[in-house]
């Protein structure tokens, strides 16, 4: 695999979407859309885990979200 692949859950978020009955949120896109005004680091290189920023940005939104 090349150092730029990219991995996605989008296949994941579609499957389980037709065969959970529960609410489903891809962070993916949610993580997408907080790095546009986000710029700070959000991963560590060496292996791709999450900072402590981004821990947090996630925690505000979902603090945030009205969840059914």
């Amino acid at each position: 695999m090349s150092q730029n692949a990219l991995i996605t859950t989008s296949g994941l978020s579609i499957y389980l979407e037709q065969h959970l009955k529960s609410q489903l949120v891809s962070l993916e896109n949610i993580i997408n859309d907080l790095k546009v005004n986000n710029k700070s680091i959000w991963c560590f290189p060496v292996d791709g885990h999450w900072t402590d920023y981004a821990h947090n940005l996630l925690g505000k939104w979902m603090a945030r979200k009205k969840w059914k």
